[in-house]
């Protein structure tokens, strides 16, 4: 987590410098990358570098902490998703069909390349699969929020990342009901195929 948590830092404004030639034309808009930096740094490697070093240092409080650290990043994330979405809206309601078309292959795209990168093992594909797939959407909408507000690319990453978190919601509650079922049905046929002990006479 700390490595994609760091090359999100550096690679994000990188990516962002050698691609926005290339979409926006001639006029391609100024990037405050010393700002993109430091929210970044603010919002994920510091909290991530902090978690770290409480949880080595003292693990018993790290495991108090846990719960109601997961619970307010929960509320934190749902917050800031709804006041985007409120501010917004008028502009999600302009995504055409073609640009829910080009979610879904992304979605797709992303789940395809981690879980053949994910290595050997079902469990380690599956996780893969599914952070690829989650990878940096909150650092996303703190870019686009900071350095092109009120424009087209919010809606883009507001719209794909609501698309995303429904979409991989779903298909995650179904995967576990497929696998819930497969491995129930795996242990019944192995009880009713397993040999009867030989009885007395």
């Amino acid at each position: 987590m700390v490595v994609l948590a760091g090359s999100s830092t550096t690679a994000a404004p990188l990516l962002l410098h050698i691609l926005l030639p290339l979409t926006s034309g001639e006029k391609s808009p100024e990037i405050d990358v010393s700002g993109m930096v430091g929210t970044l740094l603010l919002t994920q490697l510091i909290p991530l570098s902090i978690g770290i070093v409480v949880r080595q240092c003292r693990p018993d409080l790290a495991d108090r902490l846990r719960k109601p650290a997961k619970r307010l990043a929960a509320i934190l994330n749902v917050a800031v998703l709804g006041l985007i979405i409120v501010v917004d809206f008028h502009l999600l309601a302009s995504v055409r069909a073609i640009g829910v078309e080009g979610m879904v292959i992304l979605v797709i795209a992303a789940l395809v390349a981690g879980w053949l990168l994910g290595g050997p093992g079902g469990d380690k594909r599956k996780a893969m699969a599914f952070s690829t797939d989650m990878r940096n959407v909150s650092a996303s909408l703190v870019i686009v929020t900071a350095n092109f507000p009120r424009t087209p690319a919010v809606t883009a990453v507001l719209a794909y990342a609501l698309f995303q978190t429904v979409a991989l919601a779903i298909l995650a509650a179904a995967w576990g009901r497929w696998t819930g079922s497969t491995n129930g049905s795996a242990a019944a046929s192995g009880v009713t195929s397993s040999p009867s002990p030989p009885t007395r006479r």
